[in-house]
This record gives C-alpha cells, sequence and structure tokens, in this order.
C-alpha cells in the first residue's frame, strides 16, 4: 500500500505523511529518469476532501490519478471534478543557506475565472497567464529569498498584482490521547481485545507525527 496524505486547515495549521514500501521504490527509481507520481503511487486515486466546518455539508472529489507529477493529478483532479481550468507548479529540493542545508519545497497554483457580464471574456487573460506561469522555476519555488509578492510581481508585474496578507505555514498535528481514546472506544470489546499488546496496554501511533500514545484498555472502555 503507497499513499500521500496532507492535512491543512484555515490557520495555516499543515501535517502530512507518506507511506511506501522501501524495496519498490529502489526498484523503480532505477535508471536515468526520476520515477514520477503514476509510477510510484500505481492506478491509484487523487482524492481532495473540503470541510468547512459544522454548518456545511463535507464536500470530497476522486479522479484518478494521471500524469507522472503531483501537480498534473491535481490539474486533471480539478478539471475532471470540478471543471475548473487549473495549472500548478510544485518543486522540493535541498538548499544550502548561512544556516546549512535544508529540504525546501514550494508551489503555486493559477486558476482560470469564468467570464461575466462585469468582466467580460478571461480566455485571453488566461491563456497569456498560463504562459507567463510556465516560466517559473523550481528554483524560483524554493529559494527562500525569494518572497511570495517578489515571485508574483516577476511573472504578472504588467496585469498588476495585489496581495491577500500572508499567512505563514506551521506543521501542527491534531492529534491527542483523548481523540485516540475515542477512536478505539468505537471498536467492538473484541476488537480491542486483539489490540492489547503483552504488558497489557494498546500502543496506537499516530500517522502524522509518529507520536506513540499508551492506553489502557480499562481506561478505553470507561471512556
Amino acid at each position: 500500500m503507497r499513499y500521500v496524505v496532507a492535512d491543512y486547515d484555515t490557520e495555516g495549521h499543515l501535517r502530512g505523511y507518506c507511506r511506501f514500501d522501501e524495496a519498490e521504490v529502489a526498484e523503480v527509481s532505477q535508471g536515468f529518469s526520476r520515477p514520477g507520481a503514476k509510477t510510484l503511487l500505481g492506478d491509484g486515486v487523487f482524492v481532495m476532501t473540503l470541510d468547512r466546518g459544522p454548518d456545511f455539508e463535507r464536500t470530497q472529489g476522486i479522479t484518478p490519478i494521471e500524469g507522472e507529477s503531483l501537480s498534473l493529478a491535481a490539474e486533471h483532479y480539478f478539471q475532471q471534478s470540478e471543471q475548473i481550468p487549473t495549472r500548478v507548479r510544485l518543486a522540493v529540493g535541498s538548499v544550502v543557506t548561512d544556516e546549512g542545508a535544508a529540504w525546501r519545497a514550494g508551489g503555486a497554483l493559477i486558476q482560470l475565472i469564468a467570464g461575466d457580464e462585469a468582466r467580460g471574456s478571461t480566455e485571453e487573460t488566461w491563456d497569456r497567464s498560463r504562459a507567463l506561469f510556465q516560466t517559473l522555476g523550481d528554483d524560483e519555488l524554493i529559494d527562500p529569498t525569494v518572497s511570495p509578492e517578489t515571485l508574483l510581481f516577476r511573472l504578472f508585474h504588467e496585469d498588476g498584482v495585489r496581495l491577500e496578507d500572508p499567512r505563514a505555514l506551521q506543521a501542527v498535528c491534531r492529534c491527542s490521547k483523548d481523540r485516540i481514546g475515542t477512536v478505539l472506544a468505537s471498536f467492538s470489546p473484541e476488537e480491542r481485545a486483539e489490540m492489547v499488546e503483552d504488558d497489557g496496554k494498546i500502543r496506537v501511533t499516530c500517522e502524522y507525527c509518529a507520536t506513540v500514545y499508551e492506553l489502557e484498555p480499562e481506561e478505553v472502555a470507561a471512556g
């Protein structure tokens, strides 16, 4: 089983994880070309779930993985599930700064806004924006000295750039012992009994942050 999961909320909190078989990845990574999403993930699906809170119904879209990159898979999702023409650029790499080497990732997304009576046709603007967007380099996306403001100005200064207030991303996991206990309580007593280890405890590892929670079977049943 191979999959990649990312979870983001409106507070800028981000968490994610990837599960894969190291031997399988090593096998498909042989050769001159770097394997892409289709090769690494196989004939899977691209799933996007949107939860806007208790006042809204949660929505989910599912499309087959298409293309040899996650950006192409995302573009295919928006085209097939949302019917919104979209372009996505993603990059990841090691960057050397005064503080040493570090891994960085960056991404950018543009979407077509449909024309209406007020703005007229947007097709010409979309074609020009796509052409400019294609000039965006991976090095620009991961360069710590290039701010989002600078990057957008480089691409679209001729058309004018307006920015919303930036929101910093922060790695935050929402797991807790109480949440783990609630999940365990949803299993039957027989199923929970099978989870008990030799020392009499139930251990659960959070896939996102690798925190290990130890619970007594009695406290799960009581909760």
